[in-house]
């Protein structure tokens, strides 16, 4: 589980990176770009890093990841599908904050999915003669 978690943690990494590239190449401070989006996406790469340091079996925290990917989904299907001149664009940041915004879903979707692996069962160590 803990290599599902940490996907899904450097993906919502990567969408941060992204918007902070965005705003960087714009010339416009975070105070502009924080909005719901932007919160649901630090949310969601919170979650990804209590997924990683907890190493839960739990699917919950998949599932919050996904409520707080909510509005970042229909930014991107609006942006997809009515304005894909947009993307063009929006250039390499653009693509970071696309694709990590997409593959955090998609791990979230996977976790929720399919079903944790079994934990691996360790053999006693062999005793020692003394």
């Amino acid at each position: 589980m803990r290599t599902r978690w940490r996907i899904l943690f450097c993906s919502s990494l990567i969408t941060l990176i992204g918007v902070a590239w965005l705003a960087q190449r714009e010339g416009t401070s975070w105070e502009r770009w924080f909005n719901l989006e932007l919160f649901g996406m630090m949310a969601a790469s919170g979650l990804g890093f209590v997924g990683v340091k907890t190493e839960t079996r739990n699917r919950l925290l998949a599932v919050l990841v996904l409520v707080c990917m909510l509005p970042t989904a229909q930014s991107i299907w609006t942006l997809v599908t009515m304005r894909p001149e947009m993307m063009r664009m929006l250039g390499a940041p653009g693509f970071a904050m696309i694709s990590g915004s997409l593959a955090t879903i998609g791990t979230a979707l996977y976790i929720l999915v399919v079903p944790p692996p079994p934990i691996p069962v360790e053999p006693l160590p062999r005793a020692r003669a003394a």
